[in-house]
Parts: C-alpha cells; sequence; structure tokens
C-alpha cells in the first residue's frame, strides 16, 4: 500500500468516526430535553404531575411528607403557596422509594410516626444478629 492509499484509508476512518460521532451528539441532545418547563418554583401539584403522572391522586403526595420534594423542607411561600425550587424538583424526581430514608438524612427530616415506620420497616438497614 503505498502513501496516498494510506492517507485515503485514513480520510475514510476519520469521516466514518465523524459521522458516528455526530449521530451520538444528535441522540444525547435529544434524549436530555429537559422536561421541565423553565420556571423557577413549582407547586406540589405540578411537581407531584410531572414526577407520578396527571393521573395519580395529589392526596396521596400532599398527605405523605416523605413523598414531597426536599420531604416538605426547603419550600418558599410565595401568593400564599409553598414552593420549590427548580433544583431542588430536579433533584426529586430522581427520588425511588429505596432511596426515601436517605433523602430524609439529607434534608434533617426525622423518619416518625405512621409513614416514617413504614419507610423504616421497608427499607431500613437489616441488623445482623451475632
Amino acid at each position: 500500500m503505498n502513501n496516498d492509499e494510506l492517507i485515503i484509508s485514513r480520510m475514510n476512518e476519520l469521516e466514518s468516526l465523524i459521522l458516528q460521532l455526530r449521530r451520538e451528539v444528535k441522540e444525547v441532545k435529544t434524549t436530555n430535553n429537559d422536561s421541565l418547563p423553565h420556571q423557577k418554583y413549582y407547586t406540589l401539584k405540578e411537581a407531584c404531575a410531572w414526577k407520578f403522572g396527571k393521573d395519580t391522586s395529589y392526596s396521596t403526595c400532599s398527605t405523605n411528607y416523605l413523598l414531597m420534594p426536599c420531604c416538605n423542607t426547603n419550600y418558599e411561600i410565595i401568593a400564599g403557596v409553598r414552593r420549590w425550587e427548580s433544583k431542588y424538583i430536579k433533584e426529586w424526581l430522581e427520588i425511588t422509594d429505596k432511596d426515601i430514608i436517605a433523602y430524609a438524612e439529607k434534608y434533617h427530616v426525622p423518619l416518625t410516626g405512621r409513614i416514617g415506620e413504614k419507610y423504616l420497616k421497608k427499607y431500613g438497614k437489616k441488623e445482623v444478629s451475632v
């Protein structure tokens, strides 16, 4: 293989890699679109619709402090309604039931009452008997 053939072969490889990278970047851009509207604060009702869907019972979220953003802390009262900043909502959207104990600890929320006991019983650390 002479120099010209080698150069052409390498250029073809580079062109193929560039096309592949363009496809991957395009995929990342379309899948990374921020699905939240661009606003600074969200009500509990808006946040619950984003996380659980519009058909979820709002009363389930509004009566369980562990299902709320920041476990019902770090909110601002705006126009007489509790609202959380978008940074807290984005974090909260990623929380699953198994993460709730650590999430509550992060915001210094004690797991008390019937609701807290439920999560401790189901997801709490199991003690190893010796």
